[in-house]
């Protein structure tokens, strides 16, 4: 087993407007690690000139980027580029990490040194408050069995775990560690996809194809979501749905899988239907049953495709008398849909 001292982090923050006044939190909280990072790579999109005031003892591992009207992903591929480490850790701006997090990571990596990166759990952010709802907490039973053990909470799936994501994805950015070289071979975080709701989820994918994959079942990540509710729901289940669409189509070694990855697109469609059914979205019903195979229109799709098809008045007093039938069946999860 390898000394944690001898096992180096780059630490990339990506900043963009929406959370740029956010981002002295974060760098707070990047530099109180109990365990530090080798240096710390901040890329912007043009929301941040210049970098807030520090001790020059800190300032000395800080470093600016500018990639002016950049997304995310984009922003992150730039930041692994510049970055020195072994391994690579992510941080939104806004986003935060508890004390010990790196530490975790470094200790996850001295006990099982082939491990190719590791999520953390995450909670929400409330202002400055850390929520109790734990993301991993939301997967359905049996997402996480298999897996071995390094320790108190920490665990590795020796096999990759990409058919899970299939049925839920519970990974977020900010809660990311890669070994640098790794990552960059798969290519980093995918750009293709950067103007889809849920994006993050075809990089998701892609690492997902791959182990040693670590998991830290607790909670040192908070995420401040960039955007909330049915709506958004909605509109995240069908941009993952396109993801594996997309997927499946450019990729030949998932066509062994093309079987599975069709219903998990079918369920996401489905899910978005009902949301939108509930929300009184009727139009978005027509459109979303439209990309549903016939085979897979379930009684109550049809009940509620045949109600969005009737006039105004009579769609309006047929929404009224069976919203609870939508809204009941419609379930929101946090962070994955």
């Amino acid at each position: 087993m390898r000394n944690t001292s001898d096992i180096s982090i780059s630490v990339v923050v990506s900043c963009t407007a929406q959370t740029a006044a956010l981002l002295p939190w974060t760098l707070k909280a990047v530099m109180a690690q109990t365990s530090p990072s080798h240096d710390i790579i901040v890329v912007e999109n043009s929301a941040v000139p210049e970098l807030p005031s520090m001790p020059a003892r800190e300032a000395r591992r800080l470093r600016l980027l500018h990639l002016p009207g950049a997304a995310r992903p984009a922003l992150r591929n730039a930041g692994l580029a510049a970055a020195q480490g072994v391994l690579v850790a992510f941080c939104d701006s806004g986003d935060l990490w508890k004390p010990s997090y790196l530490a975790i990571m470094r200790e996850m990596w001295r006990v099982e040194p082939r491990l190719l990166l590791a999520y953390g759990d995450a909670v929400p952010l409330q202002g400055d408050t850390w929520g109790t709802e734990r993301g991993f907490a939301n997967a359905p039973t049996g997402f996480w069995d298999g897996q071995r053990s390094l320790g108190p909470l920490l665990s590795v799936f020796d096999q990759p775990p990409m058919p899970r994501l299939l049925e839920f994805q519970p990974f977020l950015p900010s809660g990311l560690v890669a070994q640098r070289g790794f990552l960059e071979r798969v290519g980093g975080w995918d750009t293709a996809c950067t103007l889809l709701p849920g994006h993050d989820f075809a990089t998701a994918l892609r690492l997902a194809r791959h182990a040693l994959f670590g998991i830290m079942q607790r909670a040192m990540v908070g995420v401040r979501p960039e955007a909330d509710g049915p709506a958004h729901a909605q509109a995240v289940n069908m941009g993952e749905a396109r993801i594996l669409e997309r997927a499946l189509a450019r990729d030949e070694t998932l066509w062994s899988q093309a079987q599975v990855i069709r219903a998990a697109i079918v369920r996401r469609r489905q899910a978005a239907l009902a949301i939108a059914f509930a929300r009184g979205d009727l139009a978005a019903v027509q459109e979303i049953a439209a990309l549903l195979p016939q085979q897979e229109r379930s009684s109550p799709t049809l009940l509620k495709l045949g109600l969005a098809a009737l006039p105004a008045p009579l769609r309006r007093a047929g929404s009224a008398a069976l919203f609870g039938l939508g809204a009941s069946r419609t379930s929101l999860r946090w962070p994955g849909n």
